[in-house]
């Protein structure tokens, strides 16, 4: 989801973990945009991405959660289907009251088939403001994950390491 037009970027934690490069497609934009992580909350699973050099993007418009009530009509948007991770649940009035985080719909496109599970769109946002801001904690992580590259190599030089004597002891 869209927070701001200059591209900062709301999806799971999940989504992103691990990953070395991230590519976003927004829809009805006609860029494609790297993006960097500006921080994630692994328990409640929030991330926020910055679109590089993204402008005058269309921004998700939201709604409080706590007016929804058992057996409202919803609608779980995703990327290829409805419910992807990352994507926004909607209410009737097309503004978004949580975020997507799994779903499952036994592999059948029903409108009435499947549970999705998401988080409300205030908690999502509240911690999005605070890795936004730069307040790191015990469970919020601002910046990207660091990643150590090790490589082995013999102290040895390679003759001795290799040479018959060597491996004899003669």
């Amino acid at each position: 989801m869209v927070l701001t037009s200059s591209g900062e970027i709301l999806t799971n934690n999940h989504v992103i973990r691990g990953a070395t490069t991230i590519r976003i497609v927004v829809p009805g934009a006609t860029h494609r945009y790297t993006a960097r992580v500006v921080g994630y909350e692994v328990v409640d699973d929030v991330a926020v991405l910055k679109a590089v050099r993204a402008s005058n993007l269309k921004t998700v418009s939201t709604a409080a959660s706590a007016a929804v009530r058992v057996g409202a009509r919803v609608t779980a948007v995703g990327n290829l289907q409805p419910g992807d991770s990352g994507g926004p649940l909607l209410n009737g009035s097309r503004k978004a009251i949580g975020m997507d985080t799994a779903a499952a719909s036994n592999f059948v496109f029903r409108s009435t088939a499947g549970d999705g599970y998401a988080i409300k769109i205030g908690k999502a946002l509240s911690l999005a403001k605070q890795i936004v801001a730069g307040h790191a904690s015990a469970r919020v992580h601002v910046g990207a994950t660091a990643f150590l590259g090790v490589q082995v190599q013999s102290a040895l030089p390679h003759s001795v390491c290799s040479s018959p004597a060597s491996r004899t002891g003669t």
